[in-house]
């Protein structure tokens, strides 16, 4: 399952994956610019800045914490 969202900024896309490793479900966070800063298109590819794997305990605690309204 993967969520993409925009970022305030709309030049950047945070998406969010979940996906099990083992039977543990883990989560993944990947920042990207998908607008050019200078033009404001869309690039041809999107351009990674920053990503992330959340370790399986802190991804129930985050889980949990969106299904309960707290994010």
């Amino acid at each position: 399952m993967s969520i993409k969202f925009e970022c305030g900024c709309r030049f950047h896309q945070i998406e969010f994956d979940s996906f099990d490793v083992g039977g543990q479900k883990c989560i993944s966070i990947c920042i990207y610019e998908h607008k050019s800063g200078k033009t404001g298109k869309l690039l041809k590819k999107p351009k990674l800045l920053a990503d992330v794997m959340l370790h399986p305990e802190v991804a129930k605690s985050l889980i949990e914490s969106i299904k309960n309204g707290i994010i």
